[in-house]
């Protein structure tokens, strides 16, 4: 790490650009990249895990309240639904006697032809 937050000023000419011998070291090891890599990895996991929990806190409940509104709509959308079909099938019904009784009329009258 110190090697690292050493190179902008480095760069900049603030600093002279031989390292001393604790960083080079430390450089040499590799440990140090790797161990900071594995811990912004671990850091980045348990951000997002609590992040993914705080979602999982809210969304779930809020999620279920959308859900029993929708279906609530779609309850309300279907009773319209059926008692259209049920009108509509006492129409058919009343249809399918008037031409029950018109074909009896017709076979009656041609009988008496």
């Amino acid at each position: 790490k110190a090697g690292l937050t050493n190179l902008p000023k480095q760069l900049m000419g603030n600093e002279s650009s031989i390292p001393t011998t604790d960083e080079a070291v430390s450089k040499r090891d590799g440990t140090n990249l790797i161990r900071g890599f594995k811990e912004f990895k671990q850091k980045f996991k348990n951000k997002t895990n609590m992040d993914d929990k705080a979602k999982l806190d809210m969304d779930p409940h809020e999620d279920l309240v959308e859900e029993k509104q929708k279906v609530k709509d779609l309850q309300v959308v279907l009773a319209e639904a059926s008692s259209e079909a049920e009108f509509m099938i006492k129409r058919m019904e009343k249809v399918a006697d008037a031409f029950g009784d018109f074909g009896l009329s017709a076979i009656k009258t041609s009988k008496f032809e």
